[in-house]
């Protein structure tokens, strides 16, 4: 509340309120934290914007004066009182009425803010704060007054705690107790039963001893299970035993990953521990089994944890920016920096592996814990962290634990550690039981008796020499009186008699051997046990204290007592079980009942404190509350995305829709699914989606609904290249149906990308103009119009329109921080470049879209403009960056099942073997791609791969392979409606019958060809080859003319070699020509067979003949006299390693 001269003042908006309230506590504030906190979801303008229009609000009303904002900060004036300051105020000096008088409820109570999670999470530390200040004043008060015989005020107050709660067990015995003492016995037991009605429904629970004794207001016999929880717990503190060889092991990896790998309770993580605190205090990322749903929660606690050690902090703060506010994405608290604006995966990646190497130091150590339950996303961090220990001035070690068993059933994590083992970074270390004489050198060294033998022997049988079932065993002899420890020396009552210590009442298991101890621990640390092995680790002690139903204080000496028998142990701020077995064991003895209502009551905490949203939908499934679990569910899938991790997400509205939902929220949930296919790059995954999808619209039965599936499966079809069906789906949607502005575009869009994939410029561009002019429209929709009209213009030769439209789109692009979009803007810029002759800008636009599309871990456009690119680096013959773009390629798509990608990755081979002289090779390559491209139906890609094989397959000298190529590519073109096409197929039957002898009929050919100015690029190659079949048939005076009109710089080595041979027809001087022959060679650009030709265009050149016979040294042998012979070079032996010059 917020009162101003007297009266109650309401701020203009909720963020208002939440803007005054965090300032009034967390004093000056700089504005771009609180920006951060209250418009988490909006970029860093949108959210200062929206800030700006906040205090301008609180400007103009009556709180204006207080509120003291400077283009760097917001705070309030010195004369502002602020209630909750007061009340803390009071409690922590023991003014207990004083404070009481100030508290009004929950704070900000009822303040709910959309797309504020940075000050949802304060809001709710602050809540807790003052909540527990106020329970420690009401307790005080309750206390005071049965001080004073005010024994009906101290009920009433514990009255008061119950309404909070009133599955607190310690004010209920209370409550009970007053009663009594009030002469109230009927109050009394009433209240007992209705508690124990109320323990039982929600808890599964009976009440505790104590409780009883009150509400019989007599005392309890206490069973010997709870007298045994109060002896003193055997201190066993073993040494690393047996594990000496693996140490050395450990040490003599100093780069990569050491994974320590073994069945459960083997002790590979009191290995890592330890030799990982050799280097200092080490980084500890543990994944769990409850949270591996929630994306990089190992990292996140790690991080954590991190802070809370003075040093680590201390490197940790020094992070530079942008890591710094990368990092804070995850884990708020390691700073207040802005992360730029756009969507970049890989910075944020980044980010989180240099804050953990911040966090461990200059040679320390980062530990993996239990890998097997490690989600993806922490996954590629730990691969990041392996590659950079290479790299890195004195990198950490870095280790990893992964149980075997478990690991057998990770996909993911065995598919990140086989890529590990590929590039030599993974360094294998199992790790086995003890041997029996192992084994007996711990008993020694535990006991001080070095010289026993038996009583080990007994163990290591009993246990087959696992160091966790080892020491369960031990600690539960101790705690049943079979082992006794007098004066520092362990004895059993066989020593004397025993031959084998065969009597020694030892459990059949850790399982057993873990239960045997919690049961003599009593029914209150049964409770937190239970509630426990059901939690996310680490627990804290106010969760568990709110599911067990007992106060804090019962909480804390539970929890210490259980730490003190080793069953849990400190962990950060909370408690952790000791060993993963342990959980497991407590867990599997609870019935289903009594987890299904820990897991109800753990949500309702969790929901209380705003908890993640993955564990609340975990505890709901495990509570059999499917339905309320679905909406958490969709929640995580969004905390998912946010980190990137599209996988996780992907799963949990999986989850959400096996929930059974209303068919719209359904349909949503659905077509998210689609949509994070595309992220994932999972076209078979996306096809089953898709489906899913269409199927979930005909149920829904409305036009939007249908529509939408269809879109999605066109977009679906035009990535697989199925043009023509993609085609036909487009067509059946026509006429529109009534449906909203945005999708009645986005179908013109694809319909008009439909008909420009098969080459029907004029009707794709009718299509997109006419969903420009749809209205309303969004920025987004409007780019990617724009972007597919570029290349209708482009093959039209339309070049200045294009440069406008590419302007425009990209100052879109950037404008809206859309980096896929300037990444496609780029893509087209480059194509413009690749048209205009301009090669260099081709490659520098193409790197700059590479660049975003990394940057966005977009690994679609990543792969297609990877394809682009090799094509313009082999047309200006770049080798070496070819190669490496090859390389990379074939990386990425090394473990996808991406037919049409792999198809893609094979032509661009064919040309990079092509250009390194390697030509059985790139025949191979070009014959693999044409299969693939028929295999997939995928025309366009039929063409363009049929024309490269019938030029391939002239130039070895295989004509009639080239014919049967050249009349696949004829029977694909049949009687299209592209002209292009037609002229294309034209143009590669004129080549083939002029290699194979006759001139004429080409001709013939060419003239019927359509007018070469339908294709401009057509229309270069058609004067080239026009030329040659002039000089052909003797007419070289035409041929000079016709190659005047060439300005193709790619044919610039064939205009050459032809000019060369029109000025010896002609009987003019050829040392001209041969001089810009020679500057070419001297160049090294053209490929190898063009180089080829210029070379045996002159009789004094040796060049050329060495030159044809290291070419006809990488093909098969059967095809190396064609070839020779087609070159005019005589067949001589050949290398069979030879090289091309």
């Amino acid at each position: 509340m917020l009162v101003v001269s007297g009266q109650v003042v309401r701020p203009p908006a909720r963020k208002s309120l939440a803007l005054l309230a965090y300032v009034a506590l967390a004093g000056l504030t700089p504005r771009e934290r609180l920006a951060g906190l209250l418009w988490f979801d909006l970029p860093p303008d949108g959210a200062r914007h929206n800030l700006r229009q906040e205090l301008y609000r609180l400007g103009r009303s009556a709180l204006s004066p207080y509120v003291v904002a400077t283009p760097e900060a917001v705070s309030l004036t010195p004369e502002v009182r602020v209630d909750a300051v007061d009340f803390l105020a009071h409690e922590a000096a023991g003014d207990y009425e004083a404070a009481l008088a100030l508290y009004g409820g929950p704070f900000l109570d009822g303040v709910d803010l959309d797309g504020a999670e940075g000050f949802e999470e304060w809001r709710q530390s602050q809540r807790d704060r003052l909540t527990q200040a106020w329970r420690r004043a009401m307790n005080a008060r309750a206390a005071a007054h049965e001080r004073a015989g005010n024994l009906r005020g101290a009920l009433d107050t514990h009255l008061d705690l119950l309404a909070e709660d009133e599955l607190q067990e310690t004010h209920q015995r209370e409550a009970i107790r007053l009663h009594h003492a009030l002469g109230e016995r009927r109050q009394a037991l009433d209240r007992f039963e209705r508690f124990r009605d109320l323990l039982a429904r929600e808890l599964g629970l009976e009440p505790l001893p104590e409780t009883v004794e009150a509400a019989l207001a007599g005392p309890v016999r206490v069973g010997a299970e709870n007298l045994a929880s109060t002896s003193e717990p055997i201190a066993l503190r073993p040494p690393l035993v047996g594990r000496e060889d693996t140490w050395v092991a450990l040490e003599g990896v100093t780069a990569g990953l050491a994974l320590l790998e073994g069945e459960g309770g083997v002790g590979k993580t009191r290995l890592a521990l330890a030799f990982a605190a050799s280097f200092g205090v080490p980084v500890v990322c543990r994944a769990l089994e409850v949270t591996r749903d929630t994306p990089l929660a190992p990292v996140a606690g790690a991080l954590r944890v991190a802070l809370e050690d003075v040093r680590a902090a201390e490197r940790l703060r020094a992070l530079q920016e942008p890591w710094c506010a990368e990092a804070a994405r995850l884990v708020p608290e390691l700073g207040t920096g802005t992360p730029l604006p756009d969507e970049n995966r890989a910075r944020f990646l980044e980010g989180l592996t240099r804050a953990l190497l911040e966090a461990a130091g200059p040679d320390g150590a980062l530990v993996f814990d239990d890998l097997q339950w490690a989600d993806a996303s922490t996954l590629e961090v730990l691969a990041g962290l392996a590659r950079r220990t290479q790299t890195s001035n004195r990198p950490p070690r870095l280790l990893a634990t992964a149980r075997t068993p478990d690991l057998e059933h990770s996909p993911t994590c065995r598919a990140a550690l086989d890529g590990l083992r590929r590039d030599g970074l993974l360094h294998m270390l199992p790790l086995d039981g003890l041997s029996e004489a192992e084994v007996g050198r711990l008993v020694g060294a535990l006991s001080g008796n070095p010289e026993a033998a038996l009583f080990p022997a007994r163990l290591h049988r009993a246990t087959s020499g696992n160091p966790l079932f080892l020491m369960e065993t031990l600690r539960y002899l101790h705690a049943t009186g079979v082992l006794r420890i007098e004066g520092g020396a362990w004895s059993t009552p066989y020593d004397d008699q025993t031959l084998d210590y065969a009597e020694l009442p030892i459990p059949p298991g850790v399982q057993e051997a873990v239960l045997r101890r919690v049961e003599a621990f009593g029914p209150l640390g049964r409770r937190f046990l239970d509630a426990a092995s059901v939690s996310a680790e680490p627990f804290f002690l106010e969760d568990l204290a709110a599911v067990a139903a007992a106060s804090e204080w019962e909480a804390l000496e539970t929890l210490e007592g259980l730490t003190r028998r080793s069953l849990l142990e400190a962990r950060g701020t909370g408690y952790a079980f000791t060993h993963d077995l342990v959980r497991r064991s407590v867990r599997a003895a609870m019935s289903s009942e009594r987890a299904r209502l820990l897991h109800r009551r753990l949500a309702d905490v969790l929901e209380a404190r705003s908890g993640s949203p993955a564990l609340i939908a975990e505890h709901l499934e495990g509570a059999g509350r499917p339905h309320e679990a679905a909406r958490r569910h969709v929640q995580a899938a969004e905390a998912a995305r946010a980190v990137y991790a599209y996988r996780q997400a992907f799963d949990h509205l999986g989850h959400a829709l096996a929930a059974s939902p209303v068919p719209e929220d359904a349909f949503a949930w659905q077509l998210q699914r689609v949509e994070l296919c595309v992220h994932l790059d999972d076209r078979e995954e996306r096809g089953r989606e898709i489906d899913a999808l269409a199927a979930l619209g005909a149920r829904l039965g409305t036009a939007e609904a249908q529509l939408t599936a269809l879109i999605q499966r066109a977009a679906y079809l035009e990535d697989l290249g199925r043009h023509e069906e993609m085609a036909r789906l487009m067509a059946g949607a026509f006429p529109l149906p009534q449906v909203s502005p945005e999708l009645r575009a986005h179908a013109l869009h694809l319909a008009g990308t439909a008909e420009a994939n098969l080459r029907r410029p004029a009707a794709a561009e009718a299509h997109l103009r006419e969903a420009l002019e749809v209205s309303p429209l969004s920025n987004l929709r409007r780019r990617a119009i724009l972007g597919s009209l570029l290349p209708g213009l482009l093959d039209a030769g339309r070049m200045d329109e294009a440069q406008t439209l590419i302007e425009e789109t990209l100052a879109l692009a950037r404008a809206a921080q859309d980096r896929q979009a300037v990444a496609l803007v780029l893509n087209s810029a480059a194509r413009l470049a690749f048209r205009r002759g301009d090669l260099s800008g081709a490659v520098r636009d193409l790197e700059a879209g590479l660049r975003e599309a990394r940057c966005i871990h977009d690994l679609r456009l990543h792969k297609a403009f990877l394809i682009n690119l090799i094509q313009v680096l082999v047309r200006a013959g770049q080798l070496d960056p070819a190669v490496a773009a090859l390389q990379e390629g074939l990386d990425l798509v090394h473990d996808s099942a991406d037919p049409k990608v792999e198809a893609d990755f094979q032509h661009r081979l064919g040309d990079v073997q092509l250009l390194r002289g390697r030509l059985g090779s790139a025949l191979g390559a070009y014959e693999a791609a044409c299969r693939s491209a028929d295999a997939l139906g995928q025309r366009t890609q039929q063409l363009i791969r049929r024309v490269k094989l019938v030029r391939l397959l002239v130039s070895l000298g295989d004509i009639a392979g080239a014919r049967v190529a050249a009349a696949d590519l004829t029977q694909l073109i049949g009687a299209g409606e592209h002209e292009g096409d037609a002229l294309t197929g034209r143009i590669e039957n004129a080549r083939v019958l002029l290699a194979a002898g006759d001139p004429g009929e080409a001709l013939r050919e060419l003239d019927g060809a359509p007018a070469p100015g339908s294709s401009p690029e057509g229309a270069q190659e058609w004067h080239a080859l026009h030329a040659e079949v002039l000089l052909a048939l003797g007419q070289a005076g035409e041929a000079a003319r016709t190659l005047d009109k060439i300005t193709e710089g790619s044919l610039r080595p064939l205009v050459l070699a032809l000019r060369v041979e029109v000025a010896r027809v002609l009987g003019e001087d050829v040392a001209t020509p041969l001089v810009e022959v020679q500057a070419a060679l001297n160049l090294g650009t053209p490929p190898p067979l063009e180089r080829l030709r210029l070379h045996l265009l002159n009789p004094d050149d040796p060049g050329g003949s060495g030159l044809a016979r290291s070419l006809a040294a990488t093909l098969p042998p059967e095809r190396r006299p064609a070839f020779l012979a087609y070159w005019g070079v005589p067949e001589v032996a050949v290398l069979e390693n030879g090289a091309p010059a």
